[in-house]
């Protein structure tokens, strides 16, 4: 189980707003946990007398915030912690009073912006909480207009996206047959897949995207990654109430940060009340991830000690792949980003799971691209055996060629 000092539910707050704000006679858990799921935490309480059994004790700090504070000092704050060993969920009503509830602010995010006759679009990003980075990578959302159709291509990623979506309809492309469409509206979860994917990007766009792993998504859906593996489908046909607890609560603010805050906290408690993985997975998948050419793939059923059958079998429940299939897509993303240094003019830095506007036409690529790349060497130094292998592998998975991928995609 992870120990994670974070609350939320779904109850209503009724407080009075005079020195402080009065807990009404509800239980303080009630307050908690509902100030947590708006958005609010309690940095300091302090109370007119003890509670029934003595689990508030009087003359606990009591410090008005009155600004944004940050989220993570807040969860590493040692204060924080004794409150709520002190004043646990289900504690009995308490007559004093909560001197300090603070809409927090949040991990310091990244906001970048574009104009341009393509449309214009902002987007904002964050990592996840430190403890949460094995189940949850980070938080990503975006909101624009665009006038005409954008075509984005989606590279296969070691990642599951839980899409929120608070505009128009998302709509997929069936890459082998561009006339046929799916629309995605409200929230859904693009699984691990194998391939590449074209999405179409149209009109107005307010989306948040929480990007977990594989094995996060299967401790917080409780379902096998492998029968969601190359699948897009929709998070109420998995999980209705949770479904419908990340989307209402992530409507009641257009705050990115506040939104962030908001459901990081519903992901953190539900995560904490799942059954963990198997000891040692965890492990192995950070390698195959950070170090995948040199992972003997033959001796990992020795070193998790069991058998290569029960091996595979926990992989494909908990990453719904192969740990052969892990590494491959691990040594693609090294080639892409080595692809892109190479060979884009000003690239920005490469991020895995991001998708590239793909245009039909072919575009410019860097002057003397063909003659300036040398295509064996960087096969070699991602860890191929020769260029043949790189080209194949890269086609594999992208639906392009090293120069086509440079030539027909557009990192925005």
């Amino acid at each position: 189980m992870l120990s994670l000092p974070i609350v939320t539910a779904d109850l209503p707050l009724r407080c009075a707003i005079g020195d402080g704000l009065q807990s009404g006679g509800q239980q303080p858990s009630a307050i908690l946990r509902h100030a947590a799921a708006r958005g609010f935490f309690i940095e300091a309480a302090e109370t007119g007398g003890d509670s029934a059994d003595g689990a508030v004790p009087t003359g606990l700090w009591s410090t008005l915030v009155t600004g944004p504070i940050s989220t993570s000092a807040i969860l590493r704050n040692e204060r924080w912690s004794s409150a709520r060993r002190m004043w646990p969920p289900g504690s009995p009503s308490c007559s004093g009073k909560l001197l300090a509830m603070g809409l927090i602010g949040s991990i310091r995010i990244e906001v970048s912006g574009h104009r341009s006759d393509l449309g214009r679009w902002r987007v904002a990003q964050r990592p996840s909480e430190p403890r949460l980075r094995d189940y949850v990578l980070g938080y990503f959302a975006s909101e624009g207009l665009l006038p005409k159709p954008l075509h984005e291509r989606h590279l296969p990623a070691l990642e599951v996206a839980i899409v929120l979506n608070f505009a128009a309809p998302h709509r997929i492309i069936d890459p082998s047959d561009l006339k046929r469409t799916t629309e995605l509206r409200n929230a859904w979860i693009v699984a691990p897949q194998h391939r590449h994917r074209i999405q179409e990007a149209f009109g107005s766009r307010n989306f948040m995207v929480i990007r977990c792993t594989p094995i996060g998504a299967q401790m917080l859906l409780g379902a096998p990654m492998d029968l969601l593996t190359d699948r897009t489908v929709a998070l109420e046909d998995l999980d209705s109430r949770f479904s419908q607890l990340l989307t209402a609560h992530a409507e009641a603010t257009n705050d990115w940060a506040a939104r962030f805050d908001i459901v990081e906290n519903i992901i953190a408690e539900r995560l904490a009340s799942a059954p963990p993985p198997p000891a040692g997975l965890l492990h192995t998948w950070r390698t195959l991830q950070q170090s995948p050419n040199h992972v003997d793939l033959g001796r990992l059923p020795e070193e998790f000690g069991c058998s290569r059958r029960h091996l595979i079998a926990q992989f494909r429940t908990y990453f719904g792949m192969a740990p052969k299939t892990i590494a491959r897509i691990s040594r693609f993303h090294r080639a892409v980003a080595a692809v892109h240094r190479a060979g884009r003019r000003d690239a920005l830095s490469y991020a895995e799971g991001k998708p590239y506007l793909d245009r039909q036409e072919a575009g410019t690529v860097r002057t003397a691209t063909q003659t300036a790349i040398r295509w064996s060497d960087l096969a070699l130094g991602c860890g191929y055996y020769d260029q043949p292998h790189f080209i194949n592998e890269f086609e594999s998975f992208s639906g392009l060629s090293p120069l086509e991928f440079l030539r027909r995609t557009r990192d925005e």
